[in-house]
């Protein structure tokens, strides 16, 4: 697998706060269902990230 740049980590942690932005937005106006969608989203992204930026693995 080919070596991730900055550039695709920020992508990644970029992503994954603009899903958490919208969950909150979603729960503040009432809808749970989709707060929980863009909050699950959120934390794939932040698990994708980890997995690119190569953090917590020796």
């Amino acid at each position: 697998m080919a070596r991730a740049t900055p550039s695709d980590i920020r992508n990644y942690r970029v992503a994954a706060v603009m899903f958490f932005i919208a969950s909150i937005a979603f729960f503040a106006v009432g809808n749970v269902a989709l707060g929980a969608v863009f909050l699950a989203l959120g934390a794939v992204f932040v698990v994708q990230g980890r997995g690119v930026s190569g953090e917590g693995h020796e």
